[in-house]
């Protein structure tokens, strides 16, 4: 439960952002009620087993409203071509830092894409809550 002016980031497994029943739920819900801005694709073996990948949703809650509270969600993709271990190659800020720079801490209302048709490497992009929406189960998965 958060404040009525609460921001969270939840770390989820990957199956919850596409999964069925109780996910779909809970998708739509968030969707709907607060504010769904950013999610961070990581590699697996950051936060769960080996093998098992990883999303940070980030969200604020608003008050109650009948109007919807997501309008867009972000995405960054640290995950396609990236590997880390936890001996080898952990994961460290500097790995990061260039998501900081995308979600734009400071006003995160000024956001800018890094990918397109044209820039296919570029991990930053979003989608309008509608079209996310409109996928099967609401899915919130990347394809």
């Amino acid at each position: 439960m958060l404040k009525t002016t609460g921001r969270s980031a939840v770390v989820v497994p990957d199956n919850v952002l596409f999964e069925g029943g109780a996910g779909e739920t809970i998708r739509r819900k968030l969707l709907q009620t607060t504010d769904l801005h950013t999610i961070l694709r990581l590699p697996t073996g950051i936060f769960y087993a080996q093998g098992v990948k990883a999303n940070v949703i980030f969200f604020d809650n608003r008050a109650a409203s009948p109007d919807p509270q997501t309008s867009k969600v972000w995405y960054y993709d640290y995950r396609t071509n990236v590997h880390h271990t936890l001996k080898q190659k952990p994961l460290t800020y500097a790995h990061l830092e260039d998501f900081v720079s995308c979600y734009n801490p400071g006003n995160r209302h000024e956001r800018s894409a890094t990918w397109s048709e044209e820039s296919p490497d570029g991990r930053w992009r979003a989608f309008d809550r509608e079209e996310l929406l409109g996928r099967d189960k609401a899915s919130l998965d990347l394809f």
